[in-house]
């Protein structure tokens, strides 16, 4: 058992993460900011931090944690939440003497797009990388190299997630509303949307995410024990490489539409926050099989099939929120 803290808590991804930490019968504390993912949070047995990140770094001193897990997202994480975290490490490893666990959940989008094979050892964000990240993410590689700069106050451990399904697929959101109100309007007409047909999406069901996350808290200090022999605690996360046209295809049949057929539109160019995030979304690479997250972390992924296997399942969870959510406007 284990005293945890998340950060992002009430999310699309920090939520399973909550319940498969629970599982492994650790304690879990969820950071709130509000009373709404507070309530969210107790009805998934996790103990709500109600406030702002020096409540949580109070909660870490008074409540003893062990083990911090970032979902944030924070593009000023380092700042806003790691350096606060920090002090309140400083005081546990002097008091102590031993250090917090802070698992940092980034994503595999910051390799870029690319056709040759990468891994987790792969420089990104750099002159000599393969490819660059989209401009969503592009923060990310020197966050994660800052935040390996503080090993020795913290036993980092850094996940990668690829492109997120299962659940109720809210990351999936700005694709299958196109696709589902287009079909409102006809089911007939080839449907228009912005992708790269011959892309393919690299992803990872939300249960892997969650038990990795329970895998990388587990393992934490032992990879920090062996830090002289050089090891870096970064793990890429996939379990499957998939046609980009196909998924988008398959869903657009479970969603009513008669033929499945699209027509593909370029990918857009602007700056705005929904332009960006669907050049991210699109992003396509080659990826090793993750042989290394399964031998250091003893993770094991149970959730292979894909995503087009089961696209009814995964479409009619996410068309169920969705319709939830249309009701209550």
């Amino acid at each position: 058992m284990v005293k945890i803290l998340v950060i992002g808590a009430s999310g699309y991804i920090g939520l399973r993460v909550v319940q498969h930490l629970r599982r492994a019968d650790h304690i879990v504390y969820g950071a709130s900011r509000s009373a709404t993912s507070a309530t969210l949070l107790s009805e998934n047995e996790a103990i709500p931090v109600l406030g702002t990140v020096d409540d949580w770094v109070q909660a870490i001193k008074n409540e003893h944690i062990d083990t911090v897990v970032d979902l944030a997202g924070d593009y000023d994480g380092i700042k806003n939440i790691v350096k606060p975290i920090i002090q309140a490490a400083k005081e546990r490893e002097s008091n102590f003497g031993n250090k917090l666990n802070y698992v940092y959940v980034s994503g595999i989008w910051l390799h870029g797009s690319g056709q040759k094979y990468i891994d987790e050892l792969t420089p990104t964000g750099l002159k000599v990388s393969p490819s660059q990240p989209p401009s969503l993410v592009s923060w990310r590689p020197n966050l994660e190299r800052e935040l390996l700069s503080y090993r020795d106050h913290l036993n980092i451990v850094i996940l990668r997630p690829s492109l997120v399904y299962g659940g109720a697929g809210n990351v999936w959101d700005l694709y299958f509303s196109q696709i589902y109100n287009q079909i409102q309007a006809s089911a007939d007409a080839p449907l228009k949307l912005a992708a790269k047909p011959d892309g393919a999406f690299s992803l990872i069901h939300l249960d892997d995410v969650g038990s990795a996350v329970v895998a990388a808290v587990g393992k934490a200090e032992v990879l920090a024990a062996t830090k002289d022999s050089r090891v870096v605690p970064i793990f890429d996360l996939t379990t499957s490489h998939e046609s980009t046209a196909y998924i988008l295809q398959r869903v657009a049949q479970e969603l009513g539409h008669k033929t499945g057929k699209i027509e593909f539109q370029p990918l857009p160019t602007g700056t705005d926050i929904e332009s960006l995030f669907m050049i991210a979304f699109n992003t396509s690479l080659v990826h090793s099989a993750n042989t290394r997250a399964q031998s250091l972390l003893g993770w094991t992924p149970s959730r292979t099939r894909g995503f087009a296997v089961d696209a009814q399942i995964y479409t009619q969870a996410w068309k169920a929120r969705f319709l939830a959510i249309q009701h209550k406007k």
